[in-house]
Formats: C-alpha cells, structure tokens, sequence
C-alpha cells in the first residue's frame, strides 16, 4: 500500500472553499477506490489515503458548489491552466463529442416538475441550467379542472421528468378543516374535502405513473395530515418508501428569529436511496432545538406564518435535488489520466466546477495547499 497525498490544484486558495467531496477511481477498472466528504476548514492533508499496491494509475476528482451569483473566475481559465497532452486532448475531444451526441435527446427533458406547487425546485434547476417547470394555480393552471389535470397527466407521460415532486394543498387535510366547519354551511365543507381528495387522488395517479417511466417521485404533505389515512395513500406507502423529517433540520425559521420552525412532514418516496432525507429533531438534547417557533399568527416580515411555513427551505430543496443523478452528476467532468506513472501520484488531481453549464478543467499544483 503507498500513500498518496491528494492536493487541490489551486493556486488561489479561495476556491477550495467550494470543495465538498472527493472521489479516487482506479483509472484501469474505474472502479471507486474512495469516496470522501470534504470539509474545507479541517487540514487537507487529512485527506491522505492508501492506495492498494495492485492499483497503477488513479484519477482524482473533486466535487465543487460553485454559487449561482459567483462570476467564473478568470484565473480557473487562464494563467492557471493545466497544458494537456496531445493523448488527453484527444480524450477530452473524445468526451465532449460523445455528450453533444445524446444532449438533443435529453436536452428537452425536464429535470424537475412540481406540482401544486409555486417555484421552488424550478428555479434552483433552472439556475444550473437544466430545463424544470412549477404548475400551480398561482402561475395560471387551475388543476380544479378536468381538463388540465387530464393534460398535465399526458405531458407528464410523454416527457417525464426525473424528479416528480407532488405537494396537494393541506389546507382541507389538517384537523383545523373540521373546526372551520362549524362556521361554513355543510355543502361548502363537503365540497372543499371532495376537492382536496381529487387532488390527493390525482397525486396518486402522478406518482403511478412517474414510477412506471422509470423516474424519481416526492410526495409530501404534512405529518398530521389526514391524507395519510386515506386507502390509495396507504396502499402507496406499503409498495414504497415513507420517511418523516422535521423542517427544522433544513433550517426553516422566521426572518430575525433565535428559533427555528419544528414542521413534521412526511415524504412518500419512489427510491430507497432518497430516505436519507428523513433528518429529525433532536429535541431538547440539542439547545438550538431546545424551543420553536410555532406555527400560527402572523409576522412583519413574512404575513401569515402558515404560509410561510408552507415554503421549503432551500436547504430542503437542495437536499432533495441532490438525490436526482442528473442533478448531482453535472458537478464533475473527468478527464482521464493514463499515462502518470506511480512517481507522479502526489500531483494527480483534477478539478471540474460547473457553473450555469460551463466547465473548467484545472490540472496539477506543485505547490504544497498545506
């Protein structure tokens, strides 16, 4: 086993901030040797690894999150870049000619849809420029209607998206309906509950269908909420996988305030794999949890606070987005390195930043980051 020190082949060191993972392949069977979370802060020379003695060339990639509001920087681009053999060129010609191949076949494919649902997920997708879309009746399409559910049905079966995420108004599911009740003539309340289970229904439908095309599928609604109840969710919930999180794990809280916002939410899940976004309150152990902000009244800032706490988190939204392969695959560009012989390892490293569908290479730093 030789031990090979990994560094980040960046002069400017502002960039290694953005580093959140590392991933060693052995270059010959691409097969992942190492997968490692990065934190920026802690020595990087923690990051030393064995390599097994059967392993002659490794590739090293390194994930970054660039923000949307930063500018690519020039110095990723320019003085700073790595000059690549004429076999690695071919290699990344090779590359790109293979991705301009299939993107006129993937390129209308949504990668996010929402429904019942204002943009949330929509414009984190769009910002990393992949094609999403929010269908609310806020934005102009009253799912009330027979027709636009029927429509919206078809264009999701012929243009799947890979993450379907379902939010059906909670509004007539949670137990405050059957208090409003008593203040509403009975046709109104049994005519809201109808609407609020064809919508439910409709759901179910979606979810059916998203599973059939082979794609992923949210469908979230309070814990509380009655919908849980209901024969065709539960008969979903027993084929699939079910989570419960509460949003004060994704950083939910009123704008000023010392406390976080608790919210038990539920998750109907098409994949095993997207349970790990079931994170739960600590409770008082946690003093940062140790008391929350309720729900209700109103705020200076925000309105009604229900409303408020309809909204997700962006760190909820990304959490969720980063389950989808596409989504979180579009970080990391490779280019392969076969010809650096085991002297070399201390200088293979490669680092791709996408950023609103750009990508850098950068290649090896002589200089020691630590």
């Amino acid at each position: 086993m030789t031990k090979t020190p990994v560094s980040l082949a960046v002069h400017d060191s502002k960039f290694w901030q953005y580093v959140f993972k590392r991933v060693v392949v052995d270059k010959d069977s691409n097969k992942v040797l190492y997968s490692d979370s990065v934190d920026p802060k802690k020595a990087r020379k923690l990051l030393l690894r064995d390599v097994p003695s059967d392993v002659s060339h490794v590739v090293t990639r390194f994930h970054l999150r660039l923000p949307v509001d930063l500018e690519c920087p020039s110095d990723l681009t320019e003085h700073n870049a790595w000059n690549l053999t004429s076999h690695q060129m071919r290699q990344l010609t090779s590359q790109i000619k293979a991705a301009a191949a299939v993107e006129p076949a993937t390129h209308e494919r949504p990668l996010v849809v929402e429904v019942f649902s204002p943009p949330r997920f929509a414009p984190t997708a769009q910002a990393r420029g992949f094609v999403a879309k929010s269908v609310d009746l806020k934005l102009g399409t009253d799912l009330s209607c027979p027709k636009n559910r029927s429509r919206l049905k078809e264009e999701l079966k012929h243009s799947p998206p890979d993450l379907l995420v379902l939010c059906p108004p909670c509004t007539n599911e949670s137990g405050w309906i059957h208090l409003n009740a008593t203040r509403m003539e009975r046709l109104e309340f049994l005519r809201k509950k109808a609407q609020s289970r064809a919508f439910i229904h409709f759901c179910c439908d979606l979810f059916r269908q998203q599973v059939s095309s082979g794609g992923r599928a949210v469908f979230e609604h309070p814990a509380p909420s009655q919908m849980w109840q209901y024969p065709e969710v539960q008969s979903l919930c027993r084929r699939y996988f079910v989570t419960k999180l509460h949003m004060c794990q994704y950083d939910m809280r009123l704008p000023g305030s010392d406390h976080f916002i608790r919210k038990a939410t539920k998750l109907l899940l098409t994949h095993e794999d997207m349970m790990s976004l079931g994170r739960l309150c600590p409770g008082s152990s946690d003093p940062q949890h140790a008391c929350h902000d309720v729900i209700a009244g109103s705020h200076p800032k925000v309105g009604a606070v229900s409303t408020f706490a309809g909204q997700y988190p962006p760190k909820f939204v990304q959490a969720v987005l980063e389950t989808v392969p596409r989504f979180r695959d579009q970080e990391v560009l490779m280019l392969s390195c076969d010809d650096v012989s085991e002297k070399q390892w201390h200088d293979v490293t490669e680092v791709c930043a996408i950023h609103h569908s750009r990508a850098t290479i950068r290649g090896p730093d002589d200089a020691n980051p630590d």
